[in-house]
């Protein structure tokens, strides 16, 4: 299994920017340090052949080490996406439970890979509550070497990947 490594900076959303590339989802349940205490995280997984139990396994790591914003990208982030409601709402009592701050998550079915990866970096704010402490961003691919090179070089610079990512769609006037 490979590391978590740092990546780069967004200066938006004030985050150190972290990737981790596993050949297996069961490799991010094995994880034992990640970056920081809260982080807004970014799943690239083709999940269509994986069990529910796989995903939540898979999630319930990611909530449990400090997760507050969850964007599923990819084959099956749909599916992703609601185990990843499913695991928030038992984690924390029930939907209508407004005595826990609420972990966010978003899919990107329809999206490009660098549509959803600009949501990641732009646009994850978390609950109020978490606000504060989501200083660091992790991006974790699985089981996909092309997947992870393009999202390291993005997180590498941010910058740079917003302004290639503006060129290569214009503006519709």
């Amino acid at each position: 299994m490979d590391a978590i490594r740092r990546a780069g900076y967004e200066s938006t959303t004030e985050r150190s920017l972290y990737t981790l590339g596993v050949a297996e989802p069961l490799d991010v349940v094995g994880i034992k340090e990640f970056p920081t205490s809260h982080f807004a995280c970014f799943i690239a997984w083709d999940a269509l052949q994986s069990s529910k139990a796989l995903v939540t396994s898979v999630v319930e790591r990611l909530l449990y080490a400090g997760a507050t914003y969850i964007c599923a990208w990819g084959p099956g982030c749909n599916g992703v996406h609601d185990v990843a409601d499913e695991a928030r709402e038992s984690q924390c009592g029930g939907a209508d439970d407004r005595a826990h701050p609420v972990v966010m998550t978003t899919s990107h079915a329809s999206d490009s890979l660098q549509d959803a990866l600009w949501v990641f970096l732009f646009l994850t704010f978390p609950d109020e509550r978490f606000e504060e402490p989501t200083r660091s961003g992790l991006a974790i691919t699985i089981g996909n070497s092309v997947w992870e090179e393009q999202i390291r070089q993005a997180l590498q610079d941010p910058a740079a990947f917003a302004g290639r990512a503006l060129a290569s769609k214009p503006p519709k006037v």
